[in-house]
């Protein structure tokens, strides 16, 4: 009779990357204005996490926005 694989074994890289998104997800959000629980909570859920983590990636950062909106806001009202 031939041995199978154990089971936990199967899933074992699947809950390596799950972890590591989760941690990834809960350390990027809140830079990028983000809820931190949220998006850990997401990144559980299997192949979903790793595309909440592209998506985080592909944000801006918040303080980087907050600079920006100030920017333009001095601009236009240097402009009047």
């Amino acid at each position: 009779m031939q041995q199978g694989i154990n089971p936990i074994a199967r899933f074992l890289p699947m809950i390596i990357l799950g972890i590591i998104c989760v941690i990834f997800n809960i350390f990027i959000a809140p830079r990028k204005g983000r809820s931190r629980i949220l998006y850990g909570i997401l990144a559980v859920i299997p192949f979903f996490g790793f595309f909440s983590v592209l998506y985080l990636v592909s944000l801006p950062e918040k303080i980087i926005e907050n600079k920006l909106d100030k920017i333009i806001e001095l601009l236009q009202i240097s402009e009047k």
